[in-house]
């Protein structure tokens, strides 16, 4: 689903003129969900191929993750610039908040894979503490860029859905890193849902 999901939004990148902003918008959030669908098959596809054990973390599947929330947010920004939205204040003080809470949970949730066995479980511990939290707070300045109406709204379902995808993402290191993870726990709603 992820997959196709990222082919719709570069469907619809094509319907833009080529300097349009908006065309760069949909072709960064097409790139980011096509990353995390990749990223969800190889993890998916590990224990296919390994009699049933769980995928290693990090694995290559981390790249396809560690891709998603940057690219996403560097969508959004540029959704936003192309749309000439300005967030107000009470916005802009909002995200900031949100960056800080959930930067404070994202550190929580990865400071063990920080120094970690390795380069690339610090790597990746670093990542996901860092990308998550930005691309909520740019969710929430994205949304809080929309005074009312059917738009706004649907910009807060936005938001609760990148709420759900960070908390699982979170949750996930965390449970990982404590060795508390299997697949198919109840976590994994969170990224269906999100």
């Amino acid at each position: 689903s992820s997959l196709s999901c990222g082919i719709i939004c570069l469907m619809v990148m094509e319907a833009f003129p080529s300097a349009s902003p908006l065309r760069t918008a949909w072709g960064l959030i097409g790139a980011g969900v096509i990353a995390w669908g990749i990223g969800a098959t190889i993890f998916a596809g590990y224990p296919l191929l390994h009699g049933g054990e769980d995928t290693p973390y990090p694995y290559f599947s981390d790249i396809g993750y560690l891709m998603t929330s940057p690219l996403i947010a560097l969508g959004l920004l540029a959704f936003k610039r192309g749309a000439g939205l300005v967030a107000p204040l009470w916005g802009k003080v909002l995200a900031l908040l949100v960056l800080l809470v959930s930067g404070y949970w994202g550190y929580h949730a990865n400071k063990d894979g920080l120094s970690g066995e390795g380069l690339a479980m610090s790597l990746s511990s670093l990542g996901y503490m860092l990308f998550d939290p930005i691309l909520m707070a740019i969710t929430v300045l994205t949304a809080c860029s929309f005074t009312s109406g059917v738009v706004g709204e649907a910009w807060w379902k936005v938001v609760i859905g990148v709420a759900l995808y960070f908390f699982a993402n979170q949750a996930y290191t965390y449970l990982v890193l404590s060795e508390t993870y299997t697949t198919g726990s109840w976590i994994d709603m969170g990224w269906m849902l999100g």
